[in-house]
This record gives C-alpha cells, sequence and structure tokens, in this order.
C-alpha cells in the first residue's frame, strides 16, 4: 500500500523511499513584458532561470540564471508581492537529474504538458548566462 510521507519521501508497506525531485515551469506575467521562470527542486530549494519565452521541442533556448527561490512556487498560482506582476502554472512534474557538473544538467522530466530529455549548459562555471535544450519523448 502507498501513502505519502514528506514532500521527499514516499511510504511503501512501511518503507520510506525518496520521491521524484519536482520542477514547475510558471508563466510570469510582469508588465512590460511576459517570461518564464524554470525552477527545480534541489536540496530543499528552487533552482531556477529565467526563459524569455516557453520550451520548445528540439529549440536551443537563452536563459539566465536567477537566485534560488522557496518551494512554495513549485504548486503557486496568483499575484506576486511588491507589484511584481503574478504567475501561473505552465507545466509541473517530476524530474530526474541524470548529469551535473558545473556547466551543465542533463534531466529527464515528466510533467503535464512536457516530457522528454532537458538539458542546461553553460560555456564557464562562472556565467550566468545558459542554454536550455527541449527533446520530447512520445507518452
Amino acid at each position: 500500500m502507498l501513502h505519502p510521507g514528506t514532500l521527499n519521501e514516499i511510504i511503501y508497506w512501511g518503507q520510506r523511499f525518496p520521491a521524484m525531485p519536482r520542477f514547475a515551469i510558471l508563466e510570469h506575467q510582469q508588465p512590460p513584458k511576459t517570461h518564464w521562470d524554470f525552477f527545480l527542486e534541489s536540496a530543499g530549494v528552487l533552482r531556477a532561470w529565467k526563459l524569455d519565452e516557453p520550451l520548445r521541442a528540439d529549440v536551443a533556448l537563452s536563459c539566465q540564471s536567477a537566485p534560488d527561490h522557496r518551494l512554495v512556487y513549485l504548486d503557486y498560482e496568483g499575484p506576486l508581492t511588491d507589484q511584481r506582476g503574478w504567475v501561473i502554472r505552465w507545466d509541473w512534474g517530476t524530474y530526474q537529474l541524470d548529469l551535473e557538473t558545473p556547466t551543465e544538467l542533463l534531466l529527464a522530466m515528466d510533467g503535464q504538458r512536457l516530457r522528454g530529455t532537458v538539458r542546461i549548459w553553460r560555456h564557464s562555471p562562472t556565467d550566468s548566462q545558459w542554454q536550455l535544450l527541449y527533446q520530447p519523448v512520445s507518452r
């Protein structure tokens, strides 16, 4: 029998197992322009990147690293404080991290809209400019 444990575990027949980490993509309406926030749950926070457009299949997008965010944004939709606009969840789900180096992440994601691999990379460990490539797999 499967029972939910904490946000980071699942209890199955009395045994505790780690849950898959979650991701969320929020459409952030912040006048004068909309952008998308890509979040990966990691070590109690959300690693964050800002995209100028939503993920599209087989198109490398430029993105900017952003400060870590609170986990509440995995499930949040609504207005933001200090007149920073509002957000809606564009996609959400779980992911598996397959590779992590100072300059690259490779993950398999399973979301409501998107399912496939995502590669996020930069040219040097100090560069805040990243590239993001989504490659879908069939459902």
